[in-house]
């Protein structure tokens, strides 16, 4: 009787300690009414038609734009940026495009330009505060595609033909807005552009990027042979962008005086003609046409280099 009372006990306890256990350390998660449940996240399928394409983030400087269509992937998409008052041409500006948005970097926070699309009619745009003021309205035009060739330096990516068409396309003094744009330039010099059928005569124009600046030749009056030469920058043949220590060389057009004088691109320029190149304005020497006595570093060598005037 004394043992099966002392068994009993044994077992009440132990029912004591699983329940104090339990009460103490529960089994599962935590249930606290202070941790609020995870969000419910829903990812929406790639390419959903459903809703509209949000805007793509811009960094310092951009500008994005929405166009009213869809442009087909193997079309180019060209912004070219036009001064405010004068409506004159500044410059061609690379376009990032992401769905019907695009996006690039212009020369002024706010101003004017067009949208250049092969195929397509010129489109006006003005932007603000980073933003377009309104959808681009693109519309398809009638137009034929034309043929030629370019000879002189080809570089590809960097050269590239226009169109404008209308009365005084070939005047460089009437302001007649640029209608089309090449494709990439070949290798071999041959380019196609889509020029509008209902516009009158057209002229073209070659524009290539040298050194970080823009080279543009005449307007030139389209004929069934279109044949072009690519512009040469002025002065004895170099690109030059400024920087703390002086100028470094970004561009050197072979043949011309600063090629054969033997400056290659990276060189860092410390004088010219005894001036140090740090005090000197890189817009003005580019168009010095020499006799120059250039000092350089290359490599961590130091070189000094006269660039003599082109003979005619």
């Amino acid at each position: 009787m004394r043992r099966r009372a002392l068994v009993m006990a044994v077992v009440m306890a132990l029912l004591v300690l699983l329940v104090v256990g339990w009460l103490l350390f529960p089994v599962g998660p935590p249930r606290s009414p202070d941790v609020p449940a995870p969000p419910q996240v829903t990812v929406a399928p790639s390419g959903s038609r459903g809703a509209p394409a949000a805007a793509p983030t811009t960094g310092p400087g951009e500008v994005e734009c929405e166009l009213s269509e869809r442009v087909p992937e193997e079309l180019v998409i060209g912004v070219e940026e036009v001064d405010p008052e004068s409506l004159a041409p500044l410059s061609v500006l690379s376009v990032v495009r992401d769905d019907t948005w695009i996006r690039f970097r212009p020369t002024h926070a706010d101003g004017l330009g067009h949208v250049q699309i092969r195929g397509y009619e010129p489109a006006s745009l003005a932007w603000l505060d980073g933003g377009c003021l309104s959808l681009v309205a693109l519309a398809r035009r009638p137009h034929e595609t034309r043929t030629g060739s370019l000879t002189g330096n080809i570089e590809t990516g960097a050269v590239s033909v226009s169109a404008r068409c209308g009365a005084g396309a070939a005047d460089p003094d009437v302001d007649v807005p640029v209608e089309a744009w090449s494709a990439a330039v070949g290798k071999d010099g041959g380019f196609s552009l889509e020029m509008p059928t209902d516009r009158g005569p057209c002229a073209v124009q070659v524009y290539r990027v040298f050194g970080g600046r823009d080279l543009r030749g005449p307007w030139i009056a389209v004929t069934d042979d279109l044949a072009l030469e690519v512009p040469t920058p002025g002065g004895v043949g170099l690109g030059l962008l400024e920087n703390d220590d002086g100028m470094r060389v970004v561009g050197v057009e072979p043949g011309m005086m600063a090629a054969r004088a033997g400056l290659q691109l990276g060189d860092e320029l410390v004088s010219v003609d005894g001036q140090p190149a740090a005090e000197l304005d890189a817009d003005d020497l580019v168009e010095a046409t020499g006799p120059l006595r250039v000092e350089f570093v290359r490599d961590g060598v130091r070189y000094t280099v006269g660039i003599e005037r082109e003979t005619p």
